[in-house]
């Protein structure tokens, strides 16, 4: 209601004084002044007009700005969630599940530069403490030669 009414007095009762003011006591006609009135009244609901969807841009920008944040943060959460059960099928009795743990952990560091590191340590990790070194096969290298 507060803002109707400043826009009224904007718009009816200044551009009398701006006119007047401009004027600075010179005498004009009737339809002259109602003129200049008229073309200070347009001015100003353009610039009000103006304003409005400079503030519907913003008002827009921002919206679109929470959107995609909220979808980033998501994005994060499905990650972590698939992490978290890859991570579990890892440490699973039954070799298909590890070895899906294994693939998804693989395709979570293709997708996530941010886990990738974490994912290859974690892989490293496994490697290391489930496969033996020297392997038990009788056909095996020898103990002391390098893994590589």
């Amino acid at each position: 209601m507060v803002a109707l009414a400043a826009l009224s007095v904007t718009l009816l009762v200044l551009p009398g004084f701006v006119v007047d003011h401009d004027l600075a006591g010179e005498r004009l006609a009737a339809a002259d002044r109602l003129s200049a009135v008229n073309n200070v009244r347009t001015t100003l609901l353009q610039a009000i007009g103006g304003a409005v969807v400079l503030f519907g841009a913003y008002a827009t920008w921002r919206q679109l700005r929470v959107s995609q944040d909220g979808l980033h943060a998501t994005r994060e959460g499905h990650v972590t969630d698939r992490f978290s059960r890859a991570v579990e099928q890892l440490g699973g009795d039954k070799l298909d599940v590890r070895i899906g743990g294994i693939y998804a952990l693989w395709r979570i560091a293709d997708y996530s530069d941010r886990d990738h590191e974490a994912v290859v340590s974690i892989m490293a990790a496994y490697l290391r403490t489930h496969l033996p070194w020297p392997p038990l096969e009788p056909e095996a290298p020898a103990a002391d030669s390098p893994i590589s």
